[in-house]
């Protein structure tokens, strides 16, 4: 449900500013989430605290791309 109204404040807006902000509004939180999933999940399997928090950064730049590269096309759009 959150979603889809993100998405409707995106393309329903043509001012690009807001269309940022609600795309980070998506963004941020993602990325917080996917870190701290991803240190939680390599407790399991790494023992060094440090590449923990290594693979944590990468995991959640990685999510964060994901979230990007889905909504960007929408704040894009009616240019």
């Amino acid at each position: 449900m959150a979603f889809a109204v993100g998405q409707l404040a995106i393309v329903s807006n043509r001012s690009p500013l807001i269309r940022w902000i609600v795309l980070l509004a998506f963004t941020i939180p993602a990325i917080i989430a996917g870190y701290g999933m991803i240190l939680q999940i390599s407790e399991l399997g790494i023992a060094s605290l440090v590449w923990r928090h290594i693979f944590a950064l990468v995991g959640a730049g990685a999510i964060g791309c994901t979230v990007v590269s889905r909504l960007l096309p929408l704040a894009a759009m009616h240019f």
